[in-house]
């Protein structure tokens, strides 16, 4: 029994060292854990060194593309002078010639002005010179009735004046509106009065106090004539 008990005993005592060591496996832990907690703290110390030493180097990199940036900056400032300069002297070249353009547009305006001046005060020549015989027959006629007293011949010279003149009038266009037998128009007669007949149509020119004419087509001056009115 003694020695059962001894056995058991040392059963016991056995268990209980090794209770011990769990006991002491039980202390250590902590040891374990205060070391894991430095190793932790030393991997966190070093990575926010390393955070420190990544922000460094951006801010040292911001820090030299911004003097980049400046730098770059600085170069297209200088190229931005040089193309001014270069915009300003063509600037200048265009306004001297568009000087010299409206200088030359202002003569050549007045050129024009003063050739339709002209033109307008000389724009009877041809016709006046035409005319200028006529004149002349005009005269001569004139006098040899005076002298012969022969005034037949007088007409003879008249009618032949008209005769010329119209001919020189029918090359510029100019032309005698026919009235007489004719239905009034309002655009080529202007009506003096009615008179009533009764073997003439209504509304037909039945007399013609002054003469019409036209140039080209154009009514220069209408015809006064008498209307039949019933």
């Amino acid at each position: 029994m003694k020695l059962s008990r001894d056995r058991h005993q040392n059963k016991i005592k056995i268990v209980v060292n090794d209770k011990s060591k769990v006991d002491n496996v039980s202390e250590t832990n902590p040891i374990k854990e205060d070391k894991n907690s430095e190793n932790s703290q030393e991997i966190k110390d070093s990575e926010n060194n390393e955070s420190e030493k990544e922000k460094v180097i951006e801010e040292s990199t911001e820090e030299s593309n911004e003097e980049k940036t400046t730098s770059d900056e600085y170069i297209d400032i200088d190229k931005m002078k040089s193309e001014i300069e270069e915009k300003n002297k063509r600037i200048d070249e265009l306004e001297e010639r568009l000087q010299k353009l409206y200088a030359d547009y202002d003569n050549f305006r007045k050129r024009k002005e003063a050739e339709a001046d002209s033109a307008k005060k000389y724009a009877a020549e041809k016709i006046v010179s035409e005319l200028l015989p006529i004149v002349d027959n005009f005269e001569r006629a004139v006098d040899a009735s005076e002298k012969t007293k022969n005034y037949d011949s007088l007409k003879e010279g008249v009618i032949m004046i008209n005769r010329q003149i119209w001919e020189i009038l029918g090359k510029v266009g100019l032309s005698a509106i026919e009235s007489i037998g004719n239905v009034f128009d309002p655009a080529l007669h202007q009506a003096v009065f009615c008179e009533k007949k009764e073997d003439v149509d209504e509304d037909v020119v039945i007399a013609e106090l002054l003469k019409g004419y036209k140039l080209h087509d154009k009514v220069i001056r209408p015809s006064m004539v008498i209307v039949n009115k019933k």
